[in-house]
C-alpha cells in the first residue's frame, strides 16, 4: 500500500477535482497526522504532500489568468462602445485601420508574451489571444456593416467560432477554445430556432473539431465547456423536435430514447477514459455532464406527454424508419461499450456496484428495444410508461448509493435533485387531471414541505458522512 504515491498521482492527474481546492488542502492538513500515526504515510512525506498539493491549488495558479481575462473583456467592451459612439465620425479607412490594427496588435503582443518563460506572462499571453479572438468577431460584424454585406447572418457567427478554433489549435489557447465553443452553441441556436433546422448536425461536426486540442492539452475548463455546449445543443434540439413532432408521439418518444443512448455512450466513454493516464483528469467532467444528460432524457421518458398521453394508436403514429435505424445503431454501440467496461472492471474493488449499474442499463436497453417493436396501441404503451418510471427511480437511487460509496458529493446531490424533479413532474403530470384543483394544490404544498425537509436532511447527512469517513486500505 503506497498512500503517498497514489495521492501524488491523483493530484497530478486532477482526480475528481477535489485535490486542487483550498478546502481539500485544509482537510488534508487535518487528516495527515492521523494517517502518519496509522502508518499510511511517513512522517517525512507529510510536508512533501502538503507542499505539492498547495503548489497545485487551482485558485492560486489561475489568479493571474482570471484577472487578465477580466481585463480583456473590459477592453473588448470598450472597443465596441468606442465604435458605437464614433461610428459616423470615422472614415472607412480609419475604421479598417483601427479594426485590423487592434486585432493584429493583440496577436503580436500575445506572441511576445508567450516567448517569455514566466507564468504571469503566459497568462497574459492567453488573455491577449482571447482579446484578438473577440476583436476578430467584432471585425466580421463591423466590416459587414461598413460594406453593407448581407446574407445568412448565422454564418458570421460560425466564422467567428472557427477563428477561436484556429487560435486554440495554433496557439494552444484554452480561453480561445472556450469562447469558440460558446459562440458555436450560439450559432446552432440561431439555426435551430430562427431557421427551423430540425437536427442541426453541422454543430456536432464543428464541435468535434474542438476535441483534439482539448484532449491533447488536457484542458479541464474547456472540456467542461464542450460538454455543457453539447448538453445545451441537445436540449435545444429536443425542444424543437418536441414542438415539431407534437402530433407524432412515437417519433417524439424515439427522440428522447435516442438522446438517452447518446448520453450513456458518452458516459461509458468517460469511464473508459480512466484507463488512459493522460485523459484521467477529464473523466469526471465527461461522466458528470453525461449523467445529467442521461437523467434528463430518462426523465422525459417518464412523462405522459412523451407517450402521447396513451391516446395514440394506428400505423400512422409508428416511429419513422430513420429514427428506428438510429436507435438500433445506438443500441449496438452502447452494448459494445458496456461489454468493454464490464470486462475491464470485472476485478475492480467494487464489482457489485458496477454490476448493478450495468444491470439497470441492460434493463433500460431491453425496454427501448421492446418499445420499438410494440404495436402502437394503448395498453403496451402504458406498460412501457410504468416501466420507464420505475427504472428512472431505480437509477436515481443507485446514483445516490454509488455517490456515497465512492465519496462523491456530486452524485449524491444529483441523485436527490433528480429524485425531487421526478416526484414533482409525476405529481403535476398524472394527478393534475385526477384530483380536485384545491386538493391538488393543498396536497402539493404539503408534499413539497414535508418531502423537501426530509430529503434535504437526508442529503446533508450523506454529504456530511462523506467528509467524516476514514480512508480504507491504501486508497488515499
Amino acid at each position: 500500500m503506497n498512500c503517498y504515491a497514489d495521492l501524488l498521482r491523483r493530484c497530478r492527474a486532477g482526480g475528481e477535482g477535489t485535490l486542487r481546492t483550498k478546502a481539500y488542502l485544509r482537510r488534508l492538513g487535518n487528516d495527515l497526522p492521523s494517517w502518519v500515526e496509522r502508518g499510511w504515510v511517513t512522517a517525512a512525506g507529510q510536508p512533501a504532500i502538503l507542499d505539492h498539493v498547495a503548489a497545485n491549488v487551482s485558485g492560486v495558479r489561475r489568479a493571474p489568468l482570471a484577472f487578465a481575462i477580466l481585463g480583456v473583456l473590459l477592453l473588448g467592451t470598450g472597443v465596441i462602445l468606442f465604435f458605437a459612439a464614433n461610428w459616423e465620425a470615422l472614415s472607412k479607412l480609419a475604421k479598417l485601420v483601427i479594426l485590423f490594427g487592434g486585432m493584429w496588435a493583440a496577436y503580436l503582443a500575445a506572441g511576445y508574451a508567450m516567448a517569455r518563460t514566466d507564468r504571469t506572462a503566459n497568462a497574459f499571453a492567453h488573455a491577449l489571444l482571447l482579446l484578438g479572438t473577440v476583436l476578430f468577431g467584432a471585425n466580421i460584424n463591423l466590416i459587414a456593416q461598413i460594406y453593407h454585406i448581407s446574407g445568412h447572418y448565422p454564418n458570421a457567427i460560425l466564422l467567428w467560432s472557427m477563428g477561436g478554433l484556429a487560435v486554440a489549435w495554433l496557439a494552444r489557447s484554452q480561453p480561445a477554445a472556450v469562447l469558440g465553443l460558446i459562440i458555436l452553441t450560439l450559432w446552432s441556436g440561431m439555426e435551430i430556432f430562427d431557421f427551423e433546422w430540425r437536427f442541426h448536425w453541422p454543430f456536432a461536426v464543428a464541435w468535434a473539431l474542438f476535441l483534439p486540442p482539448i484532449l491533447l492539452n488536457t484542458w479541464r475548463f474547456a472540456a467542461g465547456t464542450a460538454m455543457l455546449a453539447l448538453l445545451v445543443w441537445g436540449v435545444m434540439t429536443y425542444l424543437d423536435w418536441d414542438h415539431f413532432l407534437a402530433h407524432r408521439a412515437s417519433d417524439r418518444f424515439a427522440v428522447a430514447e435516442a438522446f438517452f443512448l447518446v448520453a450513456v455512450a458518452l458516459m461509458l466513454a468517460g469511464v473508459m477514459m480512466e484507463w488512459r493516464e493522460r485523459l484521467r483528469p477529464l473523466t469526471s467532467i465527461v461522466q458528470r455532464f453525461s449523467i445529467v444528460a442521461a437523467l434528463l432524457s430518462l426523465l422525459a421518458l417518464t412523462l405522459g406527454r412523451a407517450h402521447g398521453d396513451f391516446l395514440w394508436s394506428g400505423s400512422a403514429f409508428a416511429a419513422s424508419a430513420g429514427l428506428k435505424a438510429f436507435l438500433l445503431a445506438a443500441l449496438f454501440v452502447v452494448v459494445g461499450l458496456g461489454v468493454l467496461v464490464q470486462r475491464r472492471t470485472r476485478d475492480a474493488l467494487a464489482p457489485a456496484v458496477v454490476r448493478s449499474g450495468l444491470a439497470l442499463l441492460a434493463a433500460i436497453l431491453i425496454l427501448i428495444l421492446v418499445s420499438l417493436v410494440l404495436p402502437p396501441n394503448g395498453m403496451p404503451q402504458l406498460a412501457v410508461y410504468i416501466s420507464f418510471t420505475l427504472l428512472y427511480y431505480a437509477v436515481v437511487i443507485w446514483l445516490i448509493y454509488v455517490g456515497y460509496q465512492r465519496g462523491d458529493p456530486f452524485r449524491v446531490n444529483a441523485g436527490f435533485v433528480f429524485f425531487v424533479l421526478g416526484v414533482l413532474l409525476l405529481y403535476f403530470d398524472r394527478l393534475w387531471s385526477l384530483m380536485d384543483r384545491s386538493l391538488f394544490f393543498i396536497g402539493g404544498g404539503l408534499l413539497l414541505c414535508a418531502g423537501g425537509y426530509a430529503l434535504e436532511a437526508q442529503r446533508r447527512r450523506l454529504v456530511r458522512g462523506l467528509g467524516q469517513r476514514e480512508p480504507e486500505g491504501g486508497a488515499a
